[in-house]
């Protein structure tokens, strides 16, 4: 056979490969949910173990315009986040269970620990301009869905 059949032959292997291959910097067995925020919905990876809140979404080169990560806690208290190892800017949402309590917006790099001004027991990190864009607002109820 030709060397140009060969090669037209391997670029849907190729291609298929690379559709099926799963990115690694993403955790294995990641959750997701769909929330309700402001006029937006979107696809929050739920952060449900200890090492999973201590990673969040740190060292990822890039978020999803309508994804987030959601954080959620059996306490209701001051939660401290950071921003260890961050490539990009966030909005944080913080929620006492579904109702908004607090919002924090354009939280930059190498921020240091920082929570929401009231206590709270869910957090919600959305792409920074994602609260403005949404137009969520204190006191709103976040909807959560499959």
């Amino acid at each position: 056979m030709s060397e140009k059949y060969w090669s037209l032959m391997l670029i849907p292997f190729l291609m298929g490969t690379l559709i099926a291959s799963p990115d690694k910097s993403l955790p294995a067995n990641r959750l997701f949910i769909k929330a309700d925020i402001g006029n937006k919905t979107y696809n929050l990876e739920v952060a449900d173990t200890l090492e999973k809140k201590g990673d969040g979404l740190s060292g990822r080169v890039n978020l999803p315009k309508d994804q987030g990560m959601l954080f959620t806690f059996s306490n209701t208290t001051f939660h401290h986040f950071w921003m260890k190892s961050m490539n990009f800017p966030l909005d944080f949402i913080w929620l006492e269970e579904n109702k908004v309590v607090d919002l924090t917006k354009n939280v930059t790099l190498g921020l240091d620990s920082f929570s929401g001004r009231r206590r709270h027991n869910k957090v919600i990190e959305l792409n920074a301009g994602q609260i403005n864009e949404s137009m969520v607002e204190i006191g709103d109820s976040i909807y959560f869905h499959k």
